[in-house]
């Protein structure tokens, strides 16, 4: 062998444009960390960003919150547009009587689905299937009730009644509006919100095409409830059919009711069935407190930037829901995983806030110069209280974790009894939509105060 021959070189990797491209625009910001590549770090931090599953997980649902409601606020813009405002008044509080009623047929089981979903082992596939069985069976009754007495809790939906497709569909649907949050808790305490994503996606789509389709062929209230729901159907038959077996393996559907499920469950979830029945409740009550106190029209014009406020709000639910199922897995990690969630909560959400503040007229204008005018100052004022929110569904989600069922009520309770008194006060008293507005955030903001407080007092203890 010749050593003064030079060893020989490897062979050299082509560099694509691509790879040359990004090489340069790397290039300056790489000096300013001592030479480590930019792109190399920004793709190691990334793996292990999303390699957590608090991340991972919030990730997920944030951003299928994102899809339903970008799908959404096309949908109404179409009904708005297609539709008189007194219509699509009728609809929204068709829609959020549904989401009412699906919260108090829900008993806290999708709560209690993913504090001990984790670990009921092969009690898994008949654990979901109670809590799904006993909460159907629990909205037939509840809307049936609900229904025969229309005329004396909400008479501005006397007309579903007086509508017999109308009437039909509302009891049936029903059930599908109330199994759908129950489903999305089930991916929670697996992990797998993945599946919220891809639910969220193909139920917008299906929505927004039936909504284009009815605008061109229905008249009526109905058409857009119809649009919405019948969207819904098909979507829970996919997740019950497909998704939730990916999510829990073996798992098949079937009307079930184990009563050692229901002796484990049962008090933990009668507890988080009054506070989150208090929680998910109180922004529905106040849309049908707008169309009884200002009426139907009123209503439309509250319940668009209203729907637009609530996504900024699925942003800390998201998070905090994530360290749910986290805590759920793992109560050790729970004090580290607070600070991380109220950080991503800060970084997300401030920046979204202060650019709706500036442009929430020019947003509502695409419904219309009435939504704007009358809209603007309830999507600004709902956005602020946001924060608020998300401080008490934080000490909300930590009682969750460890137990704490008295601070899990005192705080749910406060929180919807102050926000609905003073908005219904407030909007009585200043005869505008407004007034909703500003009762909302003082209510939230007052336990939102008295709550931090208790969490720096925990955290230094």
């Amino acid at each position: 062998m010749d050593e003064s021959k030079p060893p020989e070189s490897p062979p050299k990797v082509p560099v694509t444009p691509a790879k040359r491209l990004l090489a340069r625009l790397a290039a300056p910001l790489s000096s300013l960390v001592d030479g480590v590549p930019v792109v190399a770090s920004l793709n190691k931090w990334l793996k292990e960003h999303l390699g957590t599953s608090l991340y991972r997980n919030a990730y997920y649902l944030m951003v299928g919150a994102a899809v339903n409601s970008g799908f959404t606020f096309v949908f109404w813009i179409v009904a708005a547009r297609f539709y008189p405002a007194a219509e699509v008044g009728l609809a929204t509080a068709a829609i959020a009587a549904l989401g009412l009623l699906s919260s108090i047929s829900d008993l806290g089981l999708g709560v209690a689905l993913i504090r001990y979903l984790p670990g009921a082992n092969n009690r898994g596939n008949s654990m979901i299937n109670t809590c799904y069985t006993i909460s159907s069976l629990t909205s037939v009754v509840i809307t049936a009730v609900f229904l025969a007495g229309l005329g004396t809790w909400s008479p501005e939906l006397m007309p579903v009644r007086q509508h017999p497709v109308f009437f039909a569909s509302f009891l049936g649907f029903a059930v599908i509006w109330t199994l759908d949050p129950q489903i999305d808790n089930t991916y929670i305490a697996t992990r797998s919100t993945k599946f919220v994503l891809a639910k969220a996606t193909i139920l917008s789509s299906l929505r927004l095409g039936l909504i284009v389709l009815f605008a061109a062929i229905l008249d009526g209230a109905f058409a857009i409830f119809a649009a919405a729901s019948l969207a819904l159907l098909a979507v829970t038959l996919l997740n019950v059919l497909v998704f939730v077996r990916r999510a829990q393996p073996g798992y098949h559907p079937w009307p079930t009711i184990k009563k050692d499920i229901v002796r484990t469950m049962w008090r933990y979830a009668g507890v988080n069935y009054i506070a989150r029945l208090l929680l998910v409740t109180a922004p529905l009550i106040l849309t049908l407190m707008v169309v009884n106190i200002l009426g139907a029209e009123m209503n439309a014009y509250f319940y668009i930037p209203w729907s637009i406020a609530s996504v900024l709000m699925m942003v800390p639910a998201s998070i905090f829901n994530s360290l749910f199922a986290e805590g759920s897995h793992d109560e050790e990690s729970v004090k580290s995983n607070v600070r991380k969630s109220l950080k991503l909560m800060a970084l997300i959400l401030l920046p979204i806030v202060l650019e709706v503040l500036a442009v929430a007229d020019k947003l509502l204008l695409i419904f219309g110069s009435d939504y704007s005018h009358h809209g603007a100052v309830v999507l600004r004022i709902s956005a602020v209280s946001t924060f608020a929110y998300g401080i008490n569904y934080l000490y909300i989600t930590l009682g969750r974790i460890k137990g704490a069922t008295g601070s899990i009520l005192a705080v749910s309770a406060a929180m919807t009894t102050l926000s609905l008194g003073l908005s219904g006060f407030l909007m009585l008293r200043m005869d505008d939509l407004a007034g909703a507005a500003v009762g909302w955030l003082a209510g939230q903001g007052i336990v939102a105060l008295a709550v931090a407080v208790l969490l720096v007092r925990g955290t230094r203890s």
